[in-house]
């Protein structure tokens, strides 16, 4: 059985595909390829934001000053 990659734009085979049970066909909308591509720039561009903000909830529960930080 075969399904189609929106991102790639080819039919693949359902094994490239990871499991999803919230869906309606019980796999993921990407191929695997085109997800890890979209995991590994989602996270480059999220980690600049991701680090500040645990650096300023950690420097909160710790009751840290910026200059203290």
């Amino acid at each position: 059985m075969e399904k189609r990659c929106p991102k790639c734009d080819t039919k693949k085979d359902v094994s490239e595909f990871y499991e999803n049970k919230a869906r309606y066909d019980g796999l993921t909308s990407y191929c695997k390829k085109c997800d890890a591509e979209q995991s590994k720039t989602a996270g480059r561009r999220n980690a600049p934001s991701q680090r500040k903000k645990w650096g300023d909830s950690t420097a909160k529960r710790l009751h840290l000053r910026g200059s203290d930080y």
